[in-house]
């Protein structure tokens, strides 16, 4: 049944992806006419497809200019936006008020008054922010999100709302009877019945569920074993579900943050906070549980881990051409979520190098210690654990030990597959292609280890 809901949704997902090309297609040629109108457009303009531009030919456009979903302009009146000026989503201008003097219509009369607006160059306006008519927002300005600007904002000035402020509290015996008589409103504030409160799912792990867990160093077929894992009935596999322990997982090994603070994070999230799929097995993969392995143990008891690896030479020529440790000049370097860059796991700060050692080091030197640092934490903390929690799985040999796993998790065994992992989208480049001073690197670093997981493959 579940590969029948498998199969489905993949069919659904390209039906809705083609739907959506089509969408875009037609969404970038309104814009592109929308531009058009305009009084004047500069180059490097994005407008995204939902944003409402009444009057555009009074609206005039420079250089690198963003302007964010759902944004509402009334340009009558004058508008001039300069060059690298970013607009969030969702954020009002307006160029014209209503005339509401005595004499007009009630509640105001058909005329408006014009009053230009100028936002300067480099300037940042936050989400949900309202600009009035005849305001000058300086350059290099920030207004914060949601402020309603009234008045002209200095140069290089960042302006927000007033400290928000209490009007008044809830009644909270009311508040408290309805919680303990559960009365929730569902849609238009209509009464939820009680028994479908209670077929909610529940926070944390279900009676009968056990979650684990695949540490990893990344570029190790990581996707691809929580592929193949998620088509067994009994299995729930995610690849990297919880994007925030990117961030926890380096503070935790630049030490800006404790284990017992990262455990009450950690436990927080998993027991009070999410609802975790009810599957016998659930299996979380990601290379940045790699420094967790305890902290997941403590608070899952009946946890077990798996150490998935692959040889040096090819997470190397991977995590290279993926531009880790690079710099903005690595082809790639755009098309990597910042927060992987920023938040990548520094020898220096970790305190396994000096800090002068760490910056002499090329990109590619840093990918060889990385490789060996994380593997050998990952060592370290399983070898911590009961033998029956742990197992050992090289990527290489994925196809022969997935009856070995399915056995470790305590599933029933199923023929499952495991396709040729995902094609990269980047240029590798292979060990045949290193410099001598390139295999010196990966000998130093990775020899050893490499040696103990692998022989003399």
């Amino acid at each position: 049944m579940k590969k029948i809901k498998l199969v489905f949704k993949l069919l659904l997902i390209k039906a809705v992806r083609f739907a959506r090309r089509i969408d875009d297609y037609v969404a970038r040629q309104e814009i592109e006419e929308l531009k058009s109108k305009l009084q004047s457009c500069g180059e490097g303009v994005v407008i995204k497809s939902d944003v409402n531009i009444s009057r555009p030919t009074a609206m005039i456009v420079g250089n690198n200019v963003h302007i964010g979903r759902g944004s509402y302009v009334s340009a009558e009146g004058g508008l001039v936006i300069e060059d690298n000026v970013h607009i969030s989503r969702r954020v009002t201008i307006y160029c014209s008020d209503h005339r509401y003097e005595p004499g007009s219509a009630l509640p105001y009369g058909r005329e408006r008054r014009w009053n230009s607006v100028r936002i300067g160059k480099n300037a940042w306006i936050g989400m949900n922010a309202c600009i009035l008519p005849g305001v000058t927002i300086g350059e290099g300005a920030i207004v914060g999100m949601g402020a309603i600007v009234s008045k002209d904002v200095p140069a290089l000035a960042i302006v927000g709302q007033p400290e928000l402020r209490i009007i008044k509290k809830r009644d909270a015996t009311d508040y408290n009877a309805n919680v303990a008589q559960e009365k929730y409103g569902g849609a238009d504030g209509v009464l939820i019945p009680k028994r479908r409160v209670h077929s909610y799912p529940k926070r944390g792990l279900a009676a009968d569920a056990q979650i684990h867990f695949i540490a990893t160093t990344g570029r190790s077929g990581s996707k691809t074993i929580a592929d193949v894992l998620n088509g067994h009935p009994s299995i729930s596999a995610k690849h990297e579900p919880r994007l925030h322990m990117l961030r926890w997982s380096t503070l935790l090994a630049h030490r800006e943050i404790s284990a017992e603070k990262l455990a009450d994070l950690i436990d927080k999230l998993y027991n009070e906070e999410s609802i975790l799929p009810n599957y016998p097995a659930i299996v979380e993969v990601d290379h940045k549980y790699f420094n967790m392995i305890e902290i997941l143990a403590q608070i899952f008891p009946n946890s077990k881990f798996i150490w998935l690896t692959r040889s040096a030479d090819e997470v190397i020529s991977s995590s290279v051409g993926r531009s880790w440790y690079a710099d903005e000049n690595h082809p790639i370097w755009n098309r990597i979520p910042w927060f992987y860059h920023a938040y990548r796991v520094q020898g220096d700060l970790c305190g396994d190098l000096e800090k002068e050692q760490w910056r002499r080091m090329t990109p590619f030197e840093k990918n060889c210690w990385y490789w060996q640092y994380v593997n050998n934490t990952i060592k370290t903390d399983i070898a911590k654990l009961a033998p029956a929690r742990t197992m050992h799985v090289r990527i290489e040999e994925l196809s022969q030990s997935l009856d070995s796993i399915q056995d470790f998790l305590r599933v029933e065994r199923m023929r499952l597959k495991a396709n040729k992992g995902h094609v990269a989208f980047y240029k590798k480049k292979k060990s045949d292609q290193w410099s001598q001073e390139e295999k010196e690197c990966v000998e130093k670093w990775c020899g050893p280890l490499m040696m103990e997981l692998y022989g003399s493959e």
